[in-house]
């Protein structure tokens, strides 16, 4: 999303970065919001009346195909309609306020959520693929009682059981985990607690 300046027009843009095509989706809309499942897009519109340079309609609109081409994407306009008095929506620091910062991606909006320090770690440990859709190896840098934990971005705890193994892999097939962010959070038997992000795709 740009604001107008310099003889640019403001608007929500959509860039193909496989072709470098990019098209205005909606003149007067902003402040996009890809929704946690990363299925669908959520952004404030407006109906902007020239002749009277007013505005007379806001509300929240949906894109629920975002990877779709420009052609193609679903948008619903105005699905949701507040009755309060708004200017507009905006991304939500906390949005995975339990997960701390999303490292995964270079648009990092929650690097105001800062990292535990690495004296409270549980140890050296590696999760492995991440991605992934199916399983998911652990592997300790030693043996110990440890106790791991799976926590989805509402800080809900999804599975949790104990291990004593160095190396262990676990079918996420199991647990009927939805697409996205997930936190595995590893104690051990000294109460040392840390934590890894993987993402999850069906």
């Amino acid at each position: 999303w740009t604001t107008a300046f310099d003889g640019l027009m403001g608007g929500f843009f959509q860039v193909d970065l496989a072709t470098d095509s990019i098209k205005m989706i909606q003149r007067y809309g902003a402040s996009p919001q890809m929704m946690p499942n990363g299925k669908k897009i959520l952004f404030y519109e407006y109906v902007y009346d020239t002749a009277t340079s007013t505005v007379t309609q806001r509300g929240t609109s949906v894109i629920s195909n975002p990877n779709e081409s420009f052609e193609n994407l679903d948008i619903q306009h105005f699905k949701y309609i507040h009755p309060n008095a708004y200017l507009g929506i905006a991304p939500s620091n906390f949005a995975y306020m339990r997960l701390g910062a999303d490292t995964l991606s270079i648009c990092d909006s929650l690097s105001v959520i800062t990292k535990r320090p690495r004296g409270k770690d549980a140890g050296d440990w590696v999760l492995s693929p991440n991605p992934t859709s199916d399983f998911l190896q652990i592997e300790q840098a030693e043996k110990g009682n440890t106790l791991y934990k799976i926590i989805n971005h509402y800080g809900q705890t999804i599975q949790q059981w104990l291990s004593e193994e160095k190396k262990q892999t676990v079918d996420l097939r199991d647990f009927q985990l939805s697409t996205g962010f997930y936190l595995l959070q590893a104690t051990n038997e000294n109460g040392k607690t840390g934590s890894k992000k993987f993402i999850y795709t069906r």
